[in-house]
């Protein structure tokens, strides 16, 4: 499964950043995630007004442990 990663950080304290995982759609691979990935961060964007998002990758479930 390919699940959609990004690293955001507060607007107010650009060094606080973390991970973030949206859930994996199902039935999606890498391209549709990948083409899925802007109108996504966009919602989450709109409900989280304190952070920036920083970088995102799509990437398989397993290689999460691998940071951005």
């Amino acid at each position: 499964m390919i699940e959609l990663v990004f690293l955001v950080c507060l607007a107010a304290a650009p060094n606080a950043c973390e991970e973030q995982v949206l859930p994996p759609e199902p039935d999606v691979g890498i391209v549709g995630c990948l083409m899925s990935a802007q109108p996504r961060l966009a919602r989450w964007a709109e409900t989280h007004p304190a952070h920036r998002i920083v970088r995102w990758r799509c990437s398989h479930i397993a290689d999460r442990q691998v940071p951005i």
